[in-house]
């Protein structure tokens, strides 16, 4: 079930990733106030972050 979460965690990093001005803009939208690709690309950070942990601590879940 962790080795899911991981690839899921990848899968949607990679797609920020790819499609972050869309995102951006998205965000700013709905968020109100101007959002640029990096706080985009800061957010797939976290997710393939949040994927590593996960991957090393799958074990012990």
């Amino acid at each position: 079930m962790a080795t899911l979460a991981v690839v899921l965690f990848v899968v949607v990093a990679v797609a920020l990733i790819l499609l972050r001005q869309p995102v951006a803009l998205a965000q700013g939208a709905v968020l109100g106030g101007r959002l640029g690709a990096g706080c985009v690309i800061a957010q797939a950070v976290l997710l393939l972050v949040a994927a590593g942990v996960l991957f090393l601590l799958r074990d012990q879940l």
